[in-house]
């Protein structure tokens, strides 16, 4: 379990950092595999790593999770909400998800990174002062 999670958490944060970058180097030789190549790729390696976590005892996952869970939960009712009460609305919609997605991947990211390291220290041996 541990393995899989600081794995998830570095392959997350070289994807994060190295698509943005892959693809601000490489300007132009891709044709049709800009940036928002990105989104589906970093997004795709989170649900499968949601999907993982899901199976992960309840002490694995912290709060933070939980909020991601949320916040992800709320980006997929709310577009229905907005088609229900005004169709024209739902393209604003989509250019605020834009920019909120990244904010949640790196949330995400964090929350991972904080797992780990609870698990980390938890299951590490804690030396007393007096036996020293």
């Amino acid at each position: 379990m541990i393995s899989f999670k600081r794995f998830d958490w570095i392959f997350q944060l070289i994807l994060i950092v190295g698509l943005p970058l892959f693809f601000l180097v490489n300007q132009g030789r891709f044709r049709g595999f800009d940036f928002m190549a990105g989104y589906f790729i970093v997004g795709g390696w989170q649900i499968v790593s949601i999907l993982v976590h899901f199976f992960f005892p309840k002490e694995a996952r912290g709060k933070l999770r939980t909020y991601h869970g949320i916040l992800s939960l709320l980006l997929v009712i709310i577009p229905f909400i907005i088609l229900a009460v005004d169709e024209d609305s739902i393209l604003g919609f989509f250019v605020v998800v834009l920019f909120v997605t990244p904010a949640l991947a790196i949330l995400y990211l964090i929350a991972c990174f904080l797992e780990t390291k609870a698990l980390l220290t938890t299951e590490r041996p804690q030396i007393s002062q007096e036996a020293i």
